[in-house]
């Protein structure tokens, strides 16, 4: 699964910062801001992103709730009922 933080500033974005469950998961210094999380277990997940301008500045996304479904014939699957600006997709296969 990749989640992408449409982050963006006059100014220029110097960092964003992913939160995975409340705790710090990865960094991205470049745009597009993408961050792999596929070491996600079933369940109920909270993704928060926090960006940082190229002065300085600091901004929260608002924490958004996904579900994660593992099953026999679906294999893993999510779900969450909006996205404030973090988007959630699976990663493309590339094999």
């Amino acid at each position: 699964m990749v989640v992408e933080d449409d982050a963006h500033n006059p100014d220029g974005i110097g960092a964003v910062r992913l939160w995975l469950d409340g705790v710090f998961h990865s960094l991205d210094t470049d745009s597009p801001y993408e961050f792999a999380a596929d070491d996600l277990t079933a369940g109920t997940h909270t993704l928060m992103a926090k960006a940082r301008d190229e002065s300085g500045n600091a901004t929260d996304s608002e924490t958004i709730t996904i579900s994660i479904n593992d099953g026999p014939t679906t294999g893993n699957d999510y779900t969450t009922s909006y996205d404030r600006g973090i988007i959630v997709r699976k990663e493309e296969d590339t094999s």
